[in-house]
Parts: structure tokens; sequence; C-alpha cells
């Protein structure tokens, strides 16, 4: 079997979907399935740490005007200046993370082009790539087409690629088209679009069973019901986990987040107010993500350490040096924060802190028994973080815990793949055929 999968997010890109795609594809080649991605070009980012299969195919395009010139320049300035990185200095992911004059003013641009470009400013790849699209679809033959939202680009593509090949089209919808943090001028235009993706896809994919409900009520779409599966994210196989989980092995108490925050939705404030009524815990809390926005809510406490956005396995490695995972939940039920399953594989405890009464992510961990889950208000964080530090004091972080090994391997990405690839096969098999 073999599949084109169109996904902007992609790595060198980092973010969840980017992941999400990077481990299913390999798994995808594992099984014997063929993936040949469609994805931008992005040569100024730093070169992903972990290898594709061999199997895994990818086709670069140019991104676009913006993205694709500013990364041509930074690219140049780089080369030019030579800069080598300092032993130990941690480099971002993506040179946008820096604060630079130039790269503020390219933020600015482009979140001002975000909002008057639909869906978003990354259309401005639909060009380069369907030019792309319609080689790829010329020269060989596929049994289907995948195509990973967000951005909108990606859809856009998936559906031209249907319209010319008459190939089954699966969409995954981690996110939906329609965002709470768009303009609102866009609003019914993204909700037209994101009921046409439905409608016409052959199949969609979702992470939450939330997400589903959400879609088909949305749009009045109940008819199309047995249209929706659920895979959600997952997380790498990792060999043996940390043999000191549970076990004082510093003098500090290590509590680590790898994430990003997000002031509508997935906001730090209750949890900087906590732990600052924490200075006398012996306590060390590791923060790894772009968090330059909020750094200000976390001055004066003297346990924190902020690493800026690192590489994908620096924070897979953190995950499991540390004693207690930290997590912050989304405000909207219909999403789980991807690191959620990649936690779930670390095999450390982990502090959940939920937005919502509806939070899923803190169900599941307390579910498979990985950790405790509590409401996002100042003093029952400061007061899970206590309780934690005392279990940690007389080594009792990992009796405290029934982790349920068999239910969390369930979320591997091996698993999440034997998953996708049946519904990938199930809409091959009904389409009939080869483009």
């Amino acid at each position: 079997m073999r599949i084109l999968l169109i996904a902007y997010e992609f790595p060198p890109i980092i973010s969840g979907q980017s992941l999400r795609w990077f481990y299913l594809a390999n798994e995808f080649a594992k099984q014997g399935i063929e993936v040949h991605v469609l994805c931008p070009n992005m040569p100024a980012l730093p070169p992903f740490s972990e290898e594709l299969h061999g199997d895994v195919i990818v086709h670069r395009t140019w991104a676009g005007p913006y993205v694709g010139v500013s990364q041509s320049i930074y690219l140049l300035m780089s080369r030019l200046k030579n800069q080598k990185d300092s032993p130990g200095k941690v480099v971002p992911v993506d040179p946008s993370h820096q604060t630079t004059t130039l790269l503020k003013i390219y933020r600015w641009g482009r979140q001002f082009l975000d909002r008057i470009i639909f869906p978003d400013l990354r259309s401005e790849w639909v060009f380069s790539a369907s030019l792309r699209l319609i080689q790829l679809l010329g020269s060989k033959s596929y049994n289907a087409i995948v195509s990973s939202h967000e951005p909108g680009a990606s859809l856009i593509l998936g559906l031209l690629g249907k319209r010319i090949s008459q190939l089954p089209l699966i969409a995954d919808l981690a996110d939906p088209v329609v965002a709470p943090h768009a303009p609102k001028w866009r609003y019914r235009f993204d909700l037209a679009f994101e009921a046409m993706v439905l409608k016409r896809a052959d199949a969609a994919v979702v992470t939450t069973e939330a997400a589903s409900e959400l879609f088909m009520n949305r749009h009045g779409l109940q008819d199309i019901r047995e249209k929706f599966s659920c895979v959600t994210q997952g997380f790498p196989s990792r060999g043996e986990k940390s043999t000191h989980i549970g076990h004082r092995c510093s003098e500090l108490l290590k509590i680590v987040y790898t994430g990003n925050f997000y002031e509508d939705f997935r906001s730090p404030a209750q949890l900087a107010i906590a732990l600052k009524s924490l200075e006398d815990l012996t306590i060390q809390v590791d923060f790894y993500g772009n968090h330059t926005a909020y750094q200000s809510l976390f001055e004066g406490i003297g346990h924190v350490i902020f690493h800026g956005a690192v590489d994908h396995h620096i924070c897979l490695m953190a995950q499991q040096s540390c004693d207690v995972l930290l997590s912050l939940g989304n405000r909207q039920a219909f999403q789980v924060p991807g690191k959620i399953y990649e936690y779930l594989g670390a095999g450390v405890p982990i502090l959940h802190i939920a937005m919502s009464e509806t939070d899923e992510a803190g169900l599941l961990i307390s579910n498979v028994g990985a950790g405790w889950a509590v409401c996002n208000e100042s003093g029952h964080i400061a007061g899970a973080i206590r309780d934690l530090h005392a279990k940690w004091l007389e080594n009792g972080l990992k009796g405290a815990l029934a982790r349920r090994e068999d239910a969390i391997e369930e979320y591997s990405w091996n698993r999440r793949a034997a998953q996708y690839a049946k519904i990938i096969r199930r809409v091959a098999d009904i389409s009939g055929g080869i483009n």
C-alpha cells in the first residue's frame, strides 16, 4: 500500500501535528505502508534529531513568498555571521523564537498576514505544493490521500488531490478549522470550509471523541457519524524507563513542564501564583518551550528555570529524568495536549492542572493510574505540590501510583499507527482502487 500525506507541519518544524506525523509515518513504514509526504521546505530550521524510515519519502516545495524568502534570508545571514553555538547554550528549534529586531518584524508581519489571508498565511504554500501534487499523482499510484490539519492549506491541497485523482481523502482534524483565535471576519468562511471538508472527505480522523461530536453538532451532520474515527496522539518507545522514579536522587524535587502556554486556553497565571507560595520547599521547576511572553509571571521565584525551546529529543530526556511531570490542560474539551501522551510513556508521575470540569486529559491520567489531576486554582495547585513533595521526602512517589501499563501501552505510536492503518485500508477498500 502507498499513501500520499499532505502535511505542512512536518519536521524540521516542531509542533504537535509535526510530531504526530513523524511518528505515524515511521510506524506506517514499519507496518509495510509506503508513505510519500508533501511538505514545505524549511532550510533555516535545525535538522530534526530523529531519523525517518527508508519507506518514508519526503517531497519538499517552496513555502511561499513570505515564509520561503524569510527562510532564505535567515539562512544567508546565519552563514555570513558564521556563528557557532556556545557549549551548553540552548538553541531554539525555530529562528522565530529569537528576539532580534529583524525577527520581531518578521513575527509582526506574520501575525498581520495571518489575519487577512484565508485560512492563514500558510496558504501561500498552496501554489508550489499544488504543482508538485499534480506531478506526484501523475507519476505514482496511491491508495489514499491523508491531509493533516492544521493548517487549512493542507486541506485545500487534499481536496484538490481528491478531485484530480478520485482517490479517497482522509482528513486528519487534530484541530478544528474554526479556531477561537481566528479573526471574527473569517468565522463564517472557516465554518463553511470546515463543513465542506467534512462532507467531501471519505473519512475524518480526530484526536478526541468530543471533537467528532463538536463537528457533527456544529454543522448538523449527524448522518456522517460513520466517517469519524478517533486516533489520539501517542508516545514513542523509549526502551527502559528511568530507574530513579520515585526515589530521591538529589536534594531537590525536580518538576518538569514541556510545551507551550496560550493566554486564551492554557494560561500559567494560577501556576505562577502557586509557585510563589512554595519558596520554603526544596524543589526545582524546569520549563521547556517558547515561554518568553510569560516569564514575567514567574519573576522573583528562585526555583524556576526557563530553558527555552529545545530539540525534541532533549524534551524526551528531560521528561524521563525528573521526579514529577507538570501538565496544563486546555480550556476547550475537544482538545487534549499531545504532551500528555508523551508523559504517559515517560513513566514519571504526572501532576495535571485541569482548566475545565470536562477536562479529558485529567480523566485519562487518573484512569490509567499515571498521576493526579487538580483544578486550575493556585491554592489547589500549591497544596498538590506540597503533598507530592512530602511523598518524595519519604521516597513514596512510586508507591503512590498504580500504573495500568497495558492500558498505557495502547497509546504508544505503534498501536496508534496500527489503528490508523486499519482506517486507511478500510477507506481504500471501499473506494475500490488505485489512481
